[in-house]
This record gives C-alpha cells, sequence and structure tokens, in this order.
C-alpha cells in the first residue's frame, strides 16, 4: 500500500489474523482501494472465528464481504452490518479440472477424501461390512485405521492439486458428506468432484438439489440404505454410471463458474444481497 496509493482492491480470505489498525493503515495510504473478503466458511460460527476477525466485522472495515450461499450463513447478515454477496462454491479450472474420460482407468472402487468425524468412521466402516472396497484419505483418519478390517483402506493424509484431482477422476465413486459442524448444505467438494470428472455420491439437502437439478435423484442420497443401493447399480452397471457422471459434469461446468471466472463476480460492487454499510468517500 506504501508503494501503491492507486491500489484498486485488497483481497482477503479468512484473515483470522489480521489486526484491524493494519486495514486502517491501508485505507489512509491507498484510500481508493475497496477491501474485499471472501470465505469458505461459516463465519457466523465461533470455531470460525476468533478475536481479530470478529472485531473487524464490527466495525465494518471491509467494503464488501463474499460468503457461501447456505441458509444458516446469512445470519451473518444480521449480526454484522455489511455489503454481503453469497455465492455457490466452485472448481479451480487449473486445479480441479478434468474432462470426463470414457476410457479411464479406474484404480479404486470408492474413495473419501475429507477429514475424520465419528460419524463418517461408523458410515464408511459400516459400508466396509457390506463388502465394498473404501478408500479414504484426509486428516485424522490414522486414528481409526484399525477399525476398518482391509489394512490399506486409509491411504495416508491430506491430498492436494494434482494427486486430488487424479484420484477423484480414477474412482468409480467418490462419497462426499456435509459438514454437520458448519450447518453445511454444500461442500467445495460438491463441485470438485464433478469437475474432475469423478461421480459424486453425495447428502441430500435442498442447496444440493438446486444445484445439481434433474440429476440428483442419481447422485443425492438420504439414508445409509439409499447409499447402499446407489453404491450397488453403479457398481455393477458401468455404462450408466460413466453417462451419469459425464452429465453431471456437463451440468456443473455449464452453471458454476470457475473461481478463475468467479473472481470478478467477487469483486463486483453491482451484485450485492445486503445494501447496510456507506461506502468510504
Amino acid at each position: 500500500a506504501k508503494l501503491n496509493a492507486d491500489l484498486s482492491f485488497i483481497f482477503i480470505e479468512k484473515g483470522w489474523y489480521i489486526y484491524p489498525s493494519t486495514l486502517k493503515k491501508i485505507q489512509n495510504l491507498s484510500p481508493l482501494a475497496k477491501i474485499i473478503y471472501f470465505s469458505n466458511d461459516n463465519m457466523i460460527l465461533s470455531h470460525n472465528n476468533n478475536f481479530f476477525i470478529n472485531k473487524i466485522f464490527k466495525l465494518s472495515i471491509f467494503d464488501k464481504i463474499n460468503l457461501i450461499n447456505i441458509p444458516d450463513y446469512k445470519k451473518f447478515a444480521k449480526k454484522y452490518n455489511s455489503n454481503i454477496h453469497f455465492t455457490d462454491k466452485a472448481y479451480s479450472e487449473k486445479i480441479h479440472f478434468k474432462k470426463f474420460n470414457h476410457k479411464q482407468n479406474y484404480k479404486y472402487d470408492i474413495s473419501f477424501i475429507g477429514s475424520c468425524t465419528l460419524d463418517r468412521v461408523k458410515l464408511l466402516t459400516s459400508l466396509e461390512r457390506e463388502g465394498f472396497k473404501i478408500n479414504i484419505w484426509g486428516y485424522g483418519w490414522e486414528n481409526y485405521a484399525n477399525q476398518f478390517k482391509r489394512k490399506n483402506t486409509f491411504k495416508g493424509g491430506e491430498v492436494f492439486n494434482n494427486t486430488y484431482r487424479d484420484i477423484m477422476a480414477s474412482s468409480k465413486i467418490n462419497l462426499s458428506f456435509l459438514r454437520k459442524i458448519n450447518y453445511d448444505t454444500q461442500t467445495s467438494r460438491s463441485i470438485e468432484i464433478p469437475a474432475a470428472g469423478g461421480l459424486i455420491l453425495t447428502e441430500y439437502s435442498s442447496t444440493h438439489k438446486r444445484i445439481y437439478g434433474n440429476l440428483s435423484k442419481y447422485i443425492l442420497f438420504s439414508s445409509r440404505n439409499d447409499l447402499i443401493n446407489k453404491i450397488k447399480l453403479y457398481l455393477e452397471n458401468e455404462k450408466f454410471r460413466k453417462k451419469i457422471t459425464e452429465a453431471v459434469q456437463n451440468k456443473i461446468i455449464k452453471n458454476i463458474k470457475s473461481y478463475e471466472k468467479k473472481i470478478d463476480d467477487i469483486l463486483n460492487f453491482d451484485n450485492l444481497d445486503v445494501n447496510k454499510k456507506i461506502f468510504k468517500n
């Protein structure tokens, strides 16, 4: 800011450890700059919040706040006096996208990439008892690896970038679960799995139904038995599985902008759902 008094934007993602005084200094040094905030998390909840970011929200320093289009997240607008834009989760063209390939060599039957929670341990171990081969990557699973019959069910910790994308593309089925602690009705994997050319089976929610439209009945499950039936259907019907996988990817690519294309919306001030704050001159 000292070197660029004419900055147009300051972009902050999550920003747990930024002092309000730092942002006020930026405002003084670059008075024309709009300070724009983005988070994929439910920032109204205490476990996603802290002293610094909460103080910044209360001071209305941000010119615009971008949050995810999830019903519970909209409580934020009632608590803080802010200009807020709600957007769906997205994908990166460079990191996640991989055109669906009908000749894809599948390495895994069923995969799950994500953090460990007790409800997920219970469900995935029960799926293994049904005879399904489950493959898991993510944080915390090493503590529960002995609860799975197959010694190599737990493949390793967190995965990123090309490795993450290629696992999704080379799995016949990718499981995805909503984070109950955040009251999520969509997650990053809701979009990233289809973008990578993988088949997603995920929990029912009104948001998922809106995003997937007429394909919802093929990929959303509302109970353990429903999930088991869908897994059996897709493992036993390769042609149908590929048809649905490609259809879901096409729908996502058509209806959801990538982050590379969405950045214009994130920086735009004409698409606000809440208009409370008086902009600085």
